[in-house]
């Protein structure tokens, strides 16, 4: 028996989308360009459905919903499953495809409200969907494609957000929200431990015993003291006298001889003394110097 590829193909246009047509019946085919007739979704388009249509639908096709759905509590293989993956990416490899996808939602939500709207994701769907995303990022090709495309995209493209910045209240979202992620991803839940400095268990114990204070830290504690509305975790805090302590290594200054600070530690500081009211002190590891901040 010959293979599709032996017939001979008949083309045509729809007369009225112009999308391409093809058979290899060549007796429909002329009797298609006799008539003049569209492609079948152009011939469903503004077509009235009556219920005695519907009825008669029902009648005359089989009924396979549930457990009489031939397929019903059966699975793919394994090995279908690549097949019916690798057909989809050769498929949607095609730059003419995606672009005929677009534009063909974008249209549909001209007049179309998304069927979405309003509405949200449970916390299984949300899982589920962030597994498939990982496996697919675990796949060298797929992050290729996506750095590649992302490459295209900034040629051709300005970057709205350029020379635009966050506002405070963004920043403190985006960074409560990036806490809760890793607390649950990571941490299954328990308690964060930031990142620190070993040399400050030694600073903060020594301290202590100097100015009488009882302190949260890491080192004494499991983890530091979180300030839940903002996202923070203060280096050392005492809740009794609302004294919170930061360890500052060369990095978080501009002029570390002068203790001039980085803008957004000042931003960090400023909102750390507003939220808790307290008295807020530094220490330089680089001079050995301990002063006492305010808000500006």
């Amino acid at each position: 028996m010959n293979n599709y590829e032996d017939y001979m193909e008949y083309v045509r246009n729809c007369p009225k989308c112009a999308k391409e047509l093809k058979t290899t019946n060549k007796y429909y085919f002329n009797k298609a360009v006799l008539s003049n007739s569209p492609c079948l979704s152009c011939s469903q388009k503004g077509k009235i459905i009556t219920e005695e249509h519907k009825q008669n639908m029902k009648l005359n096709h089989a009924d396979v919903r549930g457990e009489k759905n031939p397929f019903y509590k059966k699975k793919h293989s394994d090995e279908t499953k690549k097949k019916i993956s690798d057909v989809v990416k050769e498929k949607m490899s095609s730059d003419e495809l995606r672009k005929s996808i677009s534009e063909r939602q974008k249209e549909y939500y001209k007049t179309n409200d998304n069927p979405f709207k309003g509405k949200k994701h449970s916390d299984e769907t949300k899982n589920i969907l962030s597994d498939i995303a990982k496996t697919r990022m675990q796949d060298e090709s797929v992050r290729k494609l996506l750095s590649e495309r992302s490459k295209e995209w900034h040629k051709n493209n300005k970057n709205p957000f350029k020379g635009q910045r966050h506002s405070s209240e963004s920043r403190r979202k985006q960074r409560v929200s990036a806490i809760n992620r890793i607390q649950i991803r990571k941490y299954n839940g328990n308690v964060i431990t930031p990142n620190y400095n070993l040399k400050e268990t030694e600073y903060f114990e020594r301290i202590e015993k100097e100015m009488n204070l009882n302190g949260v830290y890491v080192g004494k504690n499991a983890t530091q003291y979180q300030i839940n509305h903002l996202g923070y975790f203060p280096d050392f805090y005492d809740s009794e006298r609302n004294i919170v302590i930061e360890y500052d290594e060369k990095h978080h200054y501009i002029d570390v001889y002068n203790n001039v600070l980085r803008e957004k530690d000042i931003r960090r500081q400023n909102e750390i003394i507003r939220e808790l009211g307290c008295r807020m002190y530094r220490y330089n590891e680089t001079i050995h110097m301990l002063y006492e901040v305010f808000a500006q």
